[in-house]
């Protein structure tokens, strides 16, 4: 699953909007890293894609679970489920990527928030707001000095 960055808390800070979206080209790349890195768990590539071509060009690879892994349980599609999956050595039970032309935004909590508490994407994208656990959502409140 490929998530693309929309907001970020400031320039080179950690992203509170991402589009999630099937990537051909980013899964292509992604997987040729992986054999050839021989990587075997989660590991993190970044790109960044040409606008025009669609070409993905390589930032960085993060050999641990990175920021938003969390969030494609958001979108139907289960990493951790697919990894326990293939170390059990039978196929995975859900989906393990976005089909092409779907997509789906994700306010990410607290990221969003922090950046912005009156973000229209906090309502109108889908989000990780703890809102059944009232003691995790008290301590985001305190982080901003609100509550």
């Amino acid at each position: 699953m490929t998530r693309e960055v929309l907001l970020r808390s400031s320039a080179t800070g950690p992203s509170t909007v991402v589009r999630c979206r099937h990537s051909p080209e980013a899964n292509r790349f992604a997987a040729l890293l992986a054999a050839g890195f021989g990587i075997s768990g989660f590991f993190g590539p970044e790109f960044i894609e040409h606008e025009r071509t669609g070409e993905v060009y390589l930032i960085e690879i993060n050999r641990r679970v990175t920021n938003g892994l969390q969030l494609g349980g958001l979108v139907g599609v289960d990493v951790c489920g697919a990894l326990a999956a293939a170390l059990e050595g039978r196929a995975p039970t859900g989906r393990t990527d976005i089909p092409p032309g779907e997509q789906h935004l994700i306010a990410e909590f607290p990221q969003e928030w922090l950046r912005d508490p009156e973000s229209p994407y906090l309502t109108s994208a889908r989000t990780d707001i703890p809102w059944n656990d009232p003691a995790v959502f008290r301590a985001m409140l305190a982080m901003r000095g609100s509550g």
